[in-house]
């Protein structure tokens, strides 16, 4: 709704302007409208997130029963499956370090969003490293990584390339 993107004290009104002032004034202001713009560009750049938008392809389910952590995630996908995005939400201020997740796939996947990063005010805990799936089956999936997950932040992962084969005796 009006002023949402940067974040107004009070509601917005039809007879007054929308309170840009704010983040000039506040620093809160000031990330949640830096906030709102990165996931515009995020949105409209990434194609799992709305091409299949109102049909059941474009949406999977990892763990939606994570109460004990309060933690979601699930997988957005497009078309093609490099378009896909794996999406992390955790609904408590608790951080998780070391937390394993399923993956749709096996191969290296990297994070491309973070609600936490500083600046969109957050405090920084991000996956700056590149993340090696396992051969470690969770939530109910073949193979998982270990991230961490940033308290009451959200997180995007996106798949970059398959993982290098192996000889016969494990050499690449």
């Amino acid at each position: 709704f009006m002023g949402n993107e940067i974040a107004q004290f009070i509601e917005w009104r039809y007879y007054e302007g929308i309170e840009y002032y704010l983040t000039e004034e506040y620093p809160t202001h000031a990330h949640q409208q830096v906030f709102i713009k990165a996931l515009n560009h995020f949105y409209k750049n990434h194609p799992g997130l709305w091409q299949y938008a109102y049909d059941n392809r474009g949406f999977d389910w990892i763990d939606a029963d994570n109460n004990e952590q309060s933690i979601i995630s699930f997988v957005r996908h497009g078309r093609k499956p490099s378009e896909d995005l794996v999406i992390l939400i955790n609904f408590d201020v608790a951080t998780h370090q070391n937390f394993r997740l399923g993956m749709p796939s096996a191969g290296v996947w990297k994070e491309v969003f973070n609600s936490d990063a500083k600046e969109f005010g957050g405090s920084g805990i991000v996956n700056t490293k590149k993340l090696s799936t396992k051969p470690v089956a969770w939530n109910g999936r073949d193979y998982s990584v270990e991230l961490s997950v940033p308290p009451l932040g959200g997180i995007v992962l996106a798949f970059e390339k398959e993982l290098p084969k192996r000889g016969k005796h494990g050499r690449k």
